[in-house]
Order: C-alpha cells, then structure tokens, then sequence
C-alpha cells in the first residue's frame, strides 16, 4: 500500500512527459484576454505558464498525522498555485525537466513541498478539522484517516481557465477529451487503489464531473431507485468494486459552504462511515450527538 503514492507520482511524470501538451499550450493564446480575479495576470498568461509547471506529486503517507489509505479520500478538482515559497514556486515552473538526476532532484522538492502545503495551508488545515469532528463523532476503535486527490493535474489559480480550456459543460469536457480522461482515469484509479470507506468530493466542479462520468441519478431518482441500497449516499464503480460517495462544495476559502451546511455535511459522513464500517464486519460505531461545536 506505501507504494501506490510512488506509484500514482511515476504515472503522472510519465504521461507528462509522453503526452502532447503543443496543441493545449497553444489554445491558451485564444482564451479571453481578461484579468484573473484578484489577480494582475489574464488568462492567456496564467495558462501559458501553466503548461510549463511541473504537475500534482502527491505526498507519502504519514501515520501520525493521519495521512493514509483505507480511510476518507477527499477529491478537489486540480491543484492551486497559491505558492508563498518564492524557490519553490520557481522550482515548479521548471517543467519540463532537463535530466534524470535533474528530474529526480526536483520530484523530491516538489513532493516536499506538496507534504508541506497538507500541513499548513488553510485548504488542508480544514480537511483535517473536518476528520478531527469526524474521529470525535465516530470514536472508533482506530481514528479515521484521510487522503486527497485532485481529479486533474494542472497547477493554477483559477479553475475558470481549466473550465474554459477543456469546454466544460455539464460535468463533461467538449476538448482535449483524450488529455482530461487521462488525467480523470488515473485519478480514479488512484482512489481504488487507496482503498477509502468513503469517497467525498468537496469541489462543485468536481462533482459535477463526477456526476456526469458515472451518470448518477438525481435526489429524487436516487430515492426511488432500488439499485441503490441507501437513498442518502451514492455508490460509484470503480473497476470491479464500488465505494460510498458524497458530493459537496468547498469546505474552506472564499466559496466554501457555511457553517451549518459543513456541520450537516460532518454528519451525514458520519452516518456513512457507520453504515460501511458495520456493514463490513470491522468493528462498531456508536455516534455521539453530543460531540458539536
């Protein structure tokens, strides 16, 4: 299992290095030449340099901080660039590599500073918030932990631009179709091979996207369909096993939901990770209500 972080990160350089990425780098030359918001680039520029950014690397599992498989995967739609560390930020910016030793000195920069960003940034200190309630709620014999996983690789600010370089509509992307599966495939794969109790996307986007790949019914068709066991959660294939998923917004910044939807959100997780964990046969979770905030 400590492997399939090494392996997802040699997976993603591979197809970086062997896939066509000419005909997207000059797609962002039509995009709106409009400022990103907040921002004093346009998209074209923040596109451009974009392409040139070495992708997501995803981090290794640490146990003590609750960073691991067979717990809670949470999904995002790509990574941001939100970068204080000027070196490391430049670092990023070095795609593609020149060498092997050059490229493996790098990957290890970047996946550090990857380990760092779960720890200290506001986006991920809110993950582990969420698992904190969640542990507190649950208190199982052995505390939950988590995982996150972005569905693309792109580093960027502005998902606008990703939406906008793809043809986003209604989960579904309208070009480059080959290059956003890809990405989408991997990704999905990844989460099997984490093998999580619960599946919960907390992007709008993302979950749009996800919603449309696995052509999930809507709440009303969900309640009346037998297929689905629970009329409060999804089940989504992936290969030959299927995985409890929730959809959601963001749980933190500026778009993220407010505070009694994150509350009922902690919950209904909550209600889930009961249902998986008794239904498997691995222990028993007894909910304590009194465990709010």
């Amino acid at each position: 299992m400590a492997n399939t972080v090494e392996w997802v990160n040699e997976e993603i350089l591979k197809y970086w290095q062997e896939s066509k990425l000419q005909d997207i780098k000059k797609e962002c030359g039509n995009l709106p030449n409009r400022k990103i918001k907040g921002k004093e680039k346009t998209w074209k520029e923040e596109c451009e340099e974009m392409m040139h950014r070495w992708p997501l690397l995803y981090p290794p599992f640490q146990e003590e901080k609750k960073i691991g498989p067979e717990g809670i995967v949470f999904v995002g739609f790509n990574p941001s660039f939100n970068i204080e560390d000027e070196d490391i930020k430049n670092i990023i910016g070095t795609f593609p590599f020149k060498n092997e030793k050059d490229r493996e000195r790098l990957k290890k920069k970047i996946i550090d500073s990857e380990a760092n960003a779960w720890e200290n940034y506001r986006y991920f200190k809110e993950i582990h918030k969420v698992l904190e309630r969640i542990n507190e709620i649950c208190n199982p014999e052995k505390p939950f932990t988590f995982y996150h996983v972005d569905l693309l690789f792109m580093r960027t600010t502005s998902q606008k631009i990703l939406e906008n370089l793809f043809k986003i509509r209604e989960g579904n992307p309208g070009r480059f179709e080959e290059f956003f599966n890809a990405q989408f495939d991997r990704s999905l794969l990844f989460i099997k091979k984490l093998n999580p109790k619960l599946i919960v996307v907390i992007n709008a986007l993302a979950s749009k996207v996800i919603e449309a790949r696995f052509d999930l019914p809507s709440l009303n068709e969900t309640v009346l369909n037998t297929f689905y066991k629970k009329p409060w959660f999804y089940e989504i294939p992936i290969g030959e096993e299927k995985f409890p998923l929730l959809l959601s917004g963001m749980v933190s910044g500026g778009r993220a939901i407010d505070n009694y939807s994150k509350e009922r959100l902690i919950w209904h997780m909550a209600l889930v990770l009961k249902e998986v964990v008794e239904k498997s046969g691995k222990g028993k979770i007894i909910l304590d209500n009194k465990k709010r905030r």
